[in-house]
């Protein structure tokens, strides 16, 4: 059954579909009144639906089911260099969604080759994923921020920490957390975070940590790091 995306569900029974959606709906999948959906809201409401009118142009389903959903733990927020490769930027924006972080930051590094974000895009692959993964929740996205200047925003009770390739011997991330609480996690860019960018995070309170032997690529870093937070926080649910 496809999926489709319902931000506006609220408490009615009947809905538009958001323009993105309709012509995926009515001309590639060719549905019809009657036909069944699936729909996230993004906002933690999943449930099913038909379609009840459908146009050229537009489309409105009739809601039969609603599931309110909880979020659950751990609370992760991936914030990393702008990759300058396009298509690596939307795989790690689309992966980080499928695994369900709470919330991503993308950032402007000394290493940053690409200087631009395009918001709207990036939250579009996001949706996408929602809907392919079956998520309740879609990650806060926020704007693209300078390194130096965010940093200092993190809020205190938040674990922080930063991995990179500059020293070889750093704790491991499993080791370092705790998943019953929020944690904030630093990936760099291409060519990783440089000296002072370190310097800066552990002065405003980052822990430096590292996600193993191998030099990750930094899309990779990014869904690994995850994989071992979300793993210690099942082997010890």
């Amino acid at each position: 059954m496809h999926c489709v995306w319902l931000p506006d569900v609220a408490e009615e029974e009947m809905v538009w579909l958001p323009e993105s959606e309709v012509h995926h709906v009515v001309h590639v999948l060719r549905a019809t009144v009657g036909t069944p959906v699936r729909f996230t809201n993004g906002a933690g409401v999943t449930g099913t639906a038909e379609i009840a009118e459908i146009s050229k142009k537009a489309c409105r389903v009739r809601v039969l089911t609603r599931v309110q959903h909880q979020r659950t733990h751990p609370e992760i927020h991936i914030a990393f260099g702008v990759l300058h490769n396009a298509d690596r930027l939307q795989f790690v924006m689309e992966k980080l969604t499928e695994l369900g972080v709470h919330r991503i930051t993308p950032l402007i590094t000394e290493h940053t080759e690409r200087r631009q974000f395009n918001h709207e895009k990036a939250k579009a692959h996001m949706i996408a994923a929602i809907k392919q993964s079956g998520h309740a929740f879609l990650p806060d996205l926020t704007d693209l921020v300078k390194f130096l200047q965010w940093i200092p925003q993190v809020p205190a009770d938040m674990q922080k920490c930063i991995a990179h390739c500059h020293v070889p011997a750093l704790p491991p991330l499993p080791a370092t957390i705790d998943t019953n609480r929020p944690v904030c996690l630093l990936i760099g860019p291409e060519g990783d975070f440089s000296p002072d960018e370190v310097r800066a995070a552990t002065q405003a309170g980052f822990t430096e940590v590292s996600l193993g032997n191998a030099v990750l690529r930094a899309e990779t870093a990014a869904m690994a790091a995850v994989i071992m937070i979300q793993t210690k926080h099942l082997l010890h649910v």
